[in-house]
């Protein structure tokens, strides 16, 4: 990790008036539940950081129950309860109730009409009920072991009243994400191929949330594709957000990032580095 914390230092050092934050997804690479190993990959990143510990934060997992309902059964990314979990840990990392903002809670489940039919009525830990929109959900994890006709879990979503948005893509107008689709579905072969980056928005270099709000600052996210989730959660107390994902940048936009360039250009006042152990660890997020 000591190549990307200390390119986050080296920016931090560089904007001053730019506030810096570190979100970090504890996922199953950095934990074995079953010999109770830990491989502190997290407290060595915040070892590393020269950031206020204020800003910096994670999605601690305390035991394995609580990790089977935060992540999907069959993929590496986190389930709604997950996300939200993490969307909830931003807005108070962010201090942005401090800011007259209020949390974006999910709407009320009503008694049918949304989703496949769902006896269990899971809630998370605030009682919030989730839609079921998949009993075949079978992604990353299926595939890897061959097995994704037999191999398969619940998928489970909130519905949300966003903030309206425009999302773009190298200035075009981009639908991100097609919850309301699936949450409506009672077809079974869609509900064989809801995947996440079908529910929230498929991983891209560049796009930009545009409220509208112009009193409310710009923030800048650069994460991995844990950041999809929360995405439009997050744009929708900012005049503008925008996301970057170092994976894809360079090849959809022609030519390398530059923090600093961007952090001028787009008048940014947020730093936000949201995702897991692959984020912090990978070369190619080293080059900012």
């Amino acid at each position: 990790m000591r190549v990307i914390t200390s390119g986050i230092n080296r920016e931090a050092r560089r904007h001053p008036d730019v506030g810096f934050y570190v979100y970090y997804v504890t996922r199953d690479f950095d934990i074995r539940f079953d010999i109770g190993y830990d491989a502190h990959k997290y407290d060595t990143l915040v070892a590393q950081l020269q950031l206020p510990k204020a800003h910096i934060s994670c999605l601690k997992l305390k035991d394995f129950e609580q990790f089977k309902h935060y992540f999907y059964r069959t993929d590496h990314h986190w389930q709604c309860f997950g996300s939200y979990r993490g969307y909830r840990d931003v807005f108070a990392l962010l201090r942005l109730a401090e800011q007259g903002e209020q949390i974006n809670r999910p709407v009320k489940v009503p008694d049918a009409g949304l989703g496949i039919d769902d006896e269990e009525r899971v809630t998370d830990e605030e009682g919030n009920q989730a839609v079921l929109v998949s009993r075949f959900h079978h992604e990353s994890k299926a595939r890897s072991t061959g097995t994704p006709k037999k191999f398969h879990g619940y998928m489970y979503a909130y519905q949300f009243h966003y903030v309206p948005m425009q999302i773009t893509r190298d200035g075009e107008s981009y639908q991100y994400g097609d919850d309301e689709k699936y949450l409506h579905n009672k077809e079974v072969w869609i509900e064989d191929g809801i995947r996440y980056g079908l529910m929230y928005g498929r991983d891209e270099g560049e796009l930009i949330f545009d409220t509208g709000r112009r009193e409310r600052p710009n923030i800048l996210v650069m994460g991995d594709s844990f950041d999809n989730a929360v995405l439009r959660l997050l744009a929708g107390h900012y005049n503008q957000l925008h996301s970057i994902d170092l994976r894809h940048y360079e090849t959809q936009k022609g030519h390398a990032f530059n923090m600093s360039e961007y952090i001028r250009k787009n008048d940014i006042s947020t730093v936000l580095f949201l995702g897991n152990s692959g984020l912090f660890m990978a070369v190619r997020f080293t080059k900012f």
